[in-house]
């Protein structure tokens, strides 16, 4: 599977409604369809993704949308923010304040994703009928980037103009 099927299951997966239940349901139903290297690869892809995104601009918008952001609530809110498609991710990716265009009104608290994670390791387990291996994927033992200081309210509003306008800093 290549990154770019990858992204096509996620987006032909997704329901209008952005239910997560419905999400998940739909992919577990197209996973079962695969062979296990291909579920793997899935998973494969989706560690990536999630490698990818960790930098902390991204961190520091996902903080404004939210309130504030643990180191687990990062990671669920790029599993949501891959949940949104290629467009989105890699808008987000190349700039975060993107995001005022993403979250839904009402939306900021469930900007989370956290059992998108594990649907491919559990579709393969009962595909297979044995524990997914460990895949290839280089995590960065922290994030890209330089954190900055987000109590600084005139530097926040220059960095991230349409999310502090959205959600207010």
């Amino acid at each position: 599977m290549d990154e770019q099927t990858f992204w096509a299951i996620i987006d032909t997966t997704r329901p209008p409604n952005a239910d997560q239940r419905r999400h998940l349901a739909a992919l577990r139903k197209h996973l079962r369809g695969l062979a296990p290297g291909e579920i793997a690869d899935f998973q494969r892809h989706l560690d990536a993704a999630m490698a990818r995104a960790q930098h902390w601009d991204l961190w520091d918008a996902a903080a404004l949308i939210k309130g504030w952001c643990s180191d687990d609530g990062f990671i669920y809110f790029c599993l949501w923010l891959i949940a949104q498609g290629p467009a989105a991710y890699r808008a987000a990716l190349d700039d975060p304040d993107s995001l005022a265009g993403v979250v839904r009104k009402g939306g900021m608290t469930s900007c989370s994703f956290e059992l998108l994670w594990g649907v491919a390791k559990e579709v393969y387990e009962k595909v297979a009928g044995h524990e997914m291996p460990a895949n290839d994927v280089a995590w960065p033992s922290r994030p890209a980037g330089k954190r900055d200081d987000l109590q600084n309210e005139a530097q926040t509003r220059r960095r991230f103009p349409n999310l502090v306008n959205r959600f207010g800093h």
